[in-house]
């Protein structure tokens, strides 16, 4: 069986049909880093997961074993930071691929993760932190954004650490901030999956972003556990459709949560690649010549 007939039907014959008998399977402990990101990892390992290139000439091919073993060293980093069950964790990456690693890591640790646009300031990151009483931010070296965090966390009493995302961009690391990339590759790289009172259940809150507050204050917005789940029919008859050996393209900005459906969980929901890439217009040219996509989402921020 495979990986999307495992939680959900798929031998539809008609709409009638589907609308009609539709089912899925909901396990009590479903968790989307280790049912559909370490089992890919066990069976497909060497199955390319993510391909991601910059402006700079940088590129890293990640397959899903590379995913589980860097998820599972980010998740034992984080732990060793007090990040436990039900932590609220915000995070300000952009496009950097340490956002692939931190969430699965999140999800296996049964944090909540907050994705947040680099668009931020002071005023928007304080009223976050105290919505959310948020214990850990995670944020990129590029531009103003540490400059921002570091003038908001005096008013946020709940902020405990600052993780700080090098990039090519990025400048010294300001005082009293924790270096991803050292914390993460001195981490072990064997995760084991919590049981009893740390373990997921699939009613469990799994991400939560905010609104644009276009009318107002941001309202925040979860999801639980089954959130995943919610995306394997689109997995199954637009992507798999498309071809199992093709890639799908993404510009968006990692806070927004049309990437994180379309670019996160549902190409592993059915076993295909994503790519996600940090480019100008010239290289973006470049790399749709370069690589079989079929899917193009260009939010440009």
């Amino acid at each position: 069986m495979d990986l999307v007939n495992k939680y959900v039907r798929t031998d539809y014959t008609s709409h009638e049909d589907f609308y009609n008998h539709f089912e899925m399977n909901m396990p009590e402990n479903f968790n989307f880093g280790y049912d559909v990101v370490d089992e890919l990892a066990k069976t497909t390992p060497d199955a390319k997961a993510m391909i991601w290139c910059n402006d700079h000439g940088e590129e890293h091919i990640f397959t899903f074993q590379d995913m589980k073993y860097y998820s599972d060293k980010t998740a034992n980093f984080f732990r060793s930071l007090g990040i436990k069950k039900g932590d609220f964790v915000m995070l300000i990456l952009k496009r950097h691929y340490q956002f692939w690693f931190s969430m699965v890591a999140l999800h296996k640790i049964g944090a909540i993760a907050i994705p947040a646009t680099h668009l931020l300031t002071k005023k928007d990151i304080v009223y976050r932190c105290n919505a959310a009483d948020i214990t850990t931010i995670v944020a990129t070296g590029d531009g103003e954004v540490p400059e921002h965090v570091d003038s908001a966390a005096p008013e946020c009493p709940t902020l405990i650490n600052r993780i700080f995302v090098r990039a090519a961009e990025s400048g010294e690391m300001p005082e009293g901030w924790i270096d991803f990339t050292s914390g993460m590759e001195a981490a072990s790289e064997n995760f084991v999956r919590p049981t009893g009172e740390e373990a997921t259940k699939i009613e469990d809150m799994m991400l939560m972003y905010f609104t644009s507050g276009t009318t107002g204050q941001p309202k925040m917005v979860a999801h639980n556990f089954s959130y995943p789940l919610a995306h394997i029919i689109t997995a199954k008859f637009w992507q798999i459709r498309a071809g199992a050996k093709r890639y799908g393209e993404n510009c968006m900005d990692s806070g927004f949560v049309k990437q994180r459906c379309l670019r996160m969980i549902i190409p592993p929901n059915s076993s295909r690649s994503t790519c996600c890439i940090r480019l100008s217009s010239t290289g973006l040219i470049l790399s749709v010549h370069r690589l079989p996509f079929t899917v193009s989402l260009l939010k440009k921020i």
